[in-house]
């Protein structure tokens, strides 16, 4: 589950802005994404559970893009 912080950064239209591994694996399904921070631990507990049940499709992952690499300089 990925959730945006109250301090996320979003760009000119205002949209979070999220790595684009995780936007594939958003759009396809395999992460839950909670648009915005919430204090209410119903909320969370659903979002949670919500999450927990699509990442059992493992046939949604999307990692297509190269990872982020260590940088050794």
């Amino acid at each position: 589950m990925a959730t945006a912080l109250p301090t996320a950064v979003r760009g000119s239209g205002g949209a979070i802005i999220v790595p684009a591994r995780l936007h594939d694996n958003i759009q396809s399904g395999f992460a839950h994404w909670l648009p915005s921070w919430t204090n209410e631990p119903a909320a969370l507990l659903t979002a949670v559970e919500a999450a927990i049940n699509v990442s059992r499709d493992t046939s949604r992952i999307r990692n297509d893009r190269s990872k982020m690499e260590r940088n050794l300089a």
